[in-house]
């Protein structure tokens, strides 16, 4: 199905290959996960596949790829397209149309099927990624989440041979992530889909995986059967700051402590049969995290109304105070409104009615440009970030224009280049760096200026565990200083680990506000790993508050 021999790759201008004489196969129906540190080579090798390496993404390129018996060197990438269908890290550079609706019905269009196997397909794929109500929506207002299930579902609407998903979990709810996972384990099992996942959570794919491979410096390090690496390579794979499973990493912990355990899980169902035992005692132990004190409420949103043109109401009568020195976390399903929410903090949209104020200032009063200096914000897509034309332009980019000395641009954006590990890339163009990179690069434009709140978007898309670790310790510094942050994600443990306080939402409302512990008496689908475990050993009776394996093993020792 796929096989590559010797395959190495070297983008234009860059200094060392992006790939390094790979060899693999991958047969009829397999499914493969891939994951790796941040630029490791993993978006790279997927673009072999369909052929955008190198007709597309130009360098020097050696050795050979065959892919569904055809040299990949030599077919044209419209052909590829019919056999290999790919959904990148960034639903929006696939959007193409104006609606969901043709978006799906795009690439068969251009494939000539008949009205009756595009209106088949449409509905099919609608219903298999739980997207029909978004039918008659524009794409131009959906939510990341919407975006990346309706490129999905035109990859899917082409019946490919090949799936590759380039980090599919990130901006999806965890609704949409089972929900997208499960058709795709479905179409493997059933119809012999072959599936190429990349992705940094392996807990979300691991359990459906025949395999996992783990690339480092664009090279292949690992190659083993999923579940068996999952043990055989946990110290490998966590040297390289891959974040493994809650089950795997709990049965590492537990077994430093003493505990003898005879099974490997990897899900939370096998989970309750090995940690059962030694967990119950401790399904109710407070997690220990510091209640929320309220000080000076820095921003105040009341009675807040908003619509896009034509569409549903995004927010609906919202009241919030967000307090000074606070980290605020926001969770919700795709589309439920945070982003919404967020842009009204800085000026991007202005409310229909009601009011939000910042530091005393009503937001309908002030630019764009001058609450750019209170309220810094990092986007979803990193691409909304960049204007300049190298990386280290970008970072100084914000502090020339708020009038930074040459000194303090040159010190600050030095500082910022080492602290993110850009240093090496200083003088590429922003769009070429990859997904990680990217996430990096925009972080550092946004905190370099240090602006009193800060509001990040899914600020941990395409981030591997170490990079991960990294931004918490940062954060931590900047709520210290006094700083004020507000955490838009559906990273549950990011969010459980940092926020003081979190509201849900839903339908353009706040549901649930409190701790994560409330939020969870709310909704279930934010909880993580471990926490569905005590939940299932608890039958049902208990709402647990440890959310990691690592408080699962505190409150054990």
């Amino acid at each position: 199905m796929i096989k590559l021999s010797k395959v190495t790759f070297t983008y234009n201008e860059a200094c060392q290959p992006a790939l390094c004489n790979i060899d693999l196969e991958i047969q009829p129906g397999e499914f493969m996960l891939v994951t790796g540190p941040s630029g490791s080579g993993k978006s790279s090798l997927c673009r072999l596949f369909n052929g955008l390496i190198p007709h597309f993404y130009g360098g020097t390129i050696s050795g050979s790829i065959e892919v569904c018996g055809m040299d990949t060197l030599n077919a044209s990438t419209s052909m590829m397209s019919t056999r290999v269908g790919m959904v990148f890290q960034d639903p929006e550079s696939q959007v193409v149309t104006s609606s969901v609706e043709r978006e799906i019905c795009f690439g068969m269009e251009n494939m000539s099927f008949s009205r009756e196997l595009m209106q088949a397909g449409l509905k099919k794929n609608l219903k298999m990624l739980g997207i029909s109500s978004l039918r008659n929506r524009s794409t131009s207002s959906l939510s990341g989440g919407e975006k990346q299930r309706t490129i999905m579902s035109s990859g899917m609407a082409l019946d490919p041979d090949i799936i590759v998903l380039d980090e599919p979990a990130s901006g999806l709810a965890p609704e949409g992530i089972r929900d997208l996972i499960n058709a795709v384990h479905v179409c493997n099992r059933e119809k012999g889909l072959t599936v190429v996942v990349v992705e940094h959570r392996l807990e979300t794919v691991i359990e459906y995986a025949d395999r996992l491979i783990v690339m480092d410096r664009g090279s292949i390090v690992i190659d083993e059967p999923a579940r068996e690496a999952c043990y055989s390579d946990y110290e490998k794979m966590t040297r390289l700051g891959i974040a493994l499973p809650g089950m795997v990493d709990l049965f590492f912990r537990l077994t430093r402590l003493g505990y003898r355990l005879q099974k490997q899980p990897v899900s939370v169902r096998e989970g309750v049969t090995v940690f059962g035992d030694i967990c119950r005692p401790i399904i109710e132990f407070p997690a220990g995290k510091a209640p929320v004190i309220p000080g000076n409420a820095i921003a105040v949103i009341e009675n807040l109304n908003f619509d896009f043109p034509g569409e549903i109401k995004a927010l609906r009568n919202v009241n919030l105070k967000i307090f000074r020195g606070e980290i605020l976390g926001i969770l919700g399903p795709n589309g439920s409104g945070k982003t919404s929410l967020v842009k009204h903090l800085n000026g991007l949209l202005r409310p229909a009615s009601g009011s939000v104020s910042v530091k005393g200032r009503d937001i309908k009063a002030v630019g764009v440009a001058e609450m750019a200096k209170t309220v810094g914000m990092l986007f979803q897509n990193s691409d909304d970030h960049f204007v300049a034309d190298t990386v280290e332009d970008e970072i100084a980019f914000g502090l020339r224009n708020q009038g930074f000395t040459l000194k303090e641009v040159e010190n600050e954006t030095g500082s910022m280049l080492s602290l993110f590990d850009l240093n090496s890339v200083r003088d590429k163009k922003p769009r070429e760096l990859s997904g990680g990179q990217k996430q990096r690069l925009a972080l550092a434009s946004v905190l370099v200026t240090r602006p009193p709140i800060l509001v990040l978007d899914e600020p941990t898309r395409g981030m591997d565990a170490g990079l991960v670790e990294q931004l918490i310790e940062i954060l931590k510094d900047r709520r210290q200083r006094g700083d004020t942050i507000i955490l838009v994600s559906h990273d549950t443990g990011l969010v459980a680990r940092l926020a003081n306080r979190i509201i849900y939402m839903e339908d353009g409302q706040i549901v649930a506000e409190g701790t994560m512990q409330d939020v969870l008496s709310c909704t279930r689908q934010y909880s993580t790993q471990v926490n569905d475990l005590l939940y299932l050993l608890s039958e049902g009776s208990a709402v647990p508050s440890l959310m990691t394996s690592e408080e699962v093993a505190r409150a054990l020792s």
